[in-house]
């Protein structure tokens, strides 16, 4: 092989391996090889978070209806909530039917003090201090009638004494309660003003 053949040989494995080489790495607008290969794996990349987005939706959507379901029956409950939440207008009365039941209960109301409203988020609370007397099952009827209003009232801080003994065996059918009857009242707008706490 002469001269001139080497020359073209090495020429042509040169031409070669630049071909190669720049159609593996690119060269001006073309990617090559190497850049077609990470725009693939970038592609790849995408639909793989493009099919995780389909597939959490789809998850979403199949739980969609349980959802609507779920918030269905927590606005019923809600709007049963409010109905038994009196309004301002209603408080003063629902407050006097307390006191009422008690008597209608068969207790003796020694006391009967309002202590000041709580504004709360949602609701406020008024509260209302009762000292009452007579019998155990009258108390629990109390309690029992007060758990059957339409409107929402709870006992708190009820505090129970023994009255005198009345049988033979030094046993007492009678007790004497201090308690506190919250009524909880809707808000109308804005926070409720402090209420009094005189006597009424």
């Amino acid at each position: 092989m002469d001269k001139a053949e080497r020359q073209k040989l090495i020429l042509l494995i040169l031409l070669i391996g630049m071909a190669g080489y720049f159609g593996y790495n690119g060269i001006g607008a073309f990617q090559g090889v190497s850049g077609l290969q990470a725009e693939a794996a970038k592609l790849r990349r995408e639909r793989d978070d493009l099919q995780t987005q389909v597939e959490s939706a789809q998850r979403m959507v199949a739980n969609l209806d349980r959802i609507r379901k779920e918030r269905e029956a927590l606005e019923v409950e809600l709007r049963d909530l409010s109905r038994r939440l009196p309004g301002e207008h209603e408080s003063a009365e629902v407050l006097r039917n307390v006191e009422s039941l008690a008597r209608r209960a068969g207790l003796i109301v020694s006391q009967v003090r309002r202590r000041p409203i709580r504004p709360l988020e949602l609701y406020t609370e008024l509260p209302m201090e009762i000292g009452v007397g007579g019998g155990y099952q009258d108390l629990v009827k109390f309690a029992d009638q007060l758990s059957q209003l339409p409107r929402l009232v709870t006992l708190n801080e009820l505090r129970l004494q023994a009255g005198a003994p009345t049988a033979a065996d030094g046993t007492t059918g009678t007790v004497s309660a201090q308690l506190v009857a919250v009524v909880f009242q809707a808000l109308a707008g804005g926070p409720a003003a402090p209420g009094p706490t005189a006597k009424p």
